[in-house]
């Protein structure tokens, strides 16, 4: 049984690794220009043209931040009641 595989030209995009890659090169896929990204996020996980993750993990440690962030405002409202209600 063949199955045909669909290319989706929308999402496609270019991400040049190295420094001896022509930048200003046009890719066509089926006639289509392919456009030239800086980065580019695949399964969660940012790629960029230098291969740095500096960005990709600032971005891990400000949500995980913002998780334990809204864990201690939900503990100190819950102890909140409980002290009041103590006095």
């Amino acid at each position: 049984m063949f199955m045909a595989m669909f290319i989706n030209l929308s999402k496609c995009v270019v991400l040049h690794y190295g420094h001896r890659l022509p930048l200003n090169y046009t890719y066509l896929l089926f006639g289509t220009n392919i456009t030239s990204e800086e980065m580019v996020q695949d399964l969660g996980i940012n790629f960029d043209t230098q291969l740095k993750s500096d960005k990709d993990i600032s971005a891990i440690v400000r949500n995980t931040n913002y998780h334990l962030l809204s864990l201690v405002c939900l503990l100190l409202e819950y102890n909140i009641s409980v002290w009041f209600s103590s006095i």
